[in-house]
């Protein structure tokens, strides 16, 4: 059995009549440290990298958005049937790899989405009004870097 496959096999202690020497124990301790590194790396893999930083073109995107939302809303759409083709939109986007996705590239940034497109149609106002809000909170997540990025005279949107 090649070697990067003998610590997938099953690990049973060295028997206590082994030396430490022993070809046994050897295996045992390297298929140990094998298994001990594959745990430490699929744990990193796994754990999440934290939000990624919305651009300023994803903001204005998502406010764009945002206002398409509300003039769904007006157009007769109701809550719960945008929200359930924005779940499965989610879904469809997360399928492909984050560097292709748009906006929902973690849960932080779909929760988000999907906090603001419920509040189109639990607090009713007009399209581009909705868009100005989420415009201030999704500049609001960014920090200053976003909005000292507003006030440079050769930012042209």
């Amino acid at each position: 059995m090649s070697d990067w496959l003998t610590c997938l096999s099953p690990l049973r202690a060295p028997r206590t009549t082994s030396s430490p020497g022993s070809a046994r124990a050897r295996r045992w301790v390297r298929r140990s440290l094998c298994r001990l590194f594959i745990g430490c790396f699929a744990i990193a893999a796994a754990a999440p990298a934290g939000a990624h930083p919305l651009s300023l073109q994803e903001c204005f995107e998502g406010g764009d958005f945002i206002a398409h939302a509300a003039q769904a809303r007006d157009n007769g759409v109701t809550k719960a049937a945008f929200n359930d083709k924005l779940t499965a939109d989610i879904y469809l986007i997360q399928a492909f790899p984050r560097e292709l996705r748009w906006f929902v590239v973690d849960s932080e940034d779909a929760e988000f989405l999907q906090i603001e497109a419920s509040l189109v149609f639990d607090r009713p106002q007009a399209p581009e009004t909705h868009r100005a809000d989420f415009l201030s909170r999704c500049f609001d997540r960014q920090g200053a870097g976003v909005r000292a990025s507003l006030s440079d005279p050769t930012f042209i949107q």
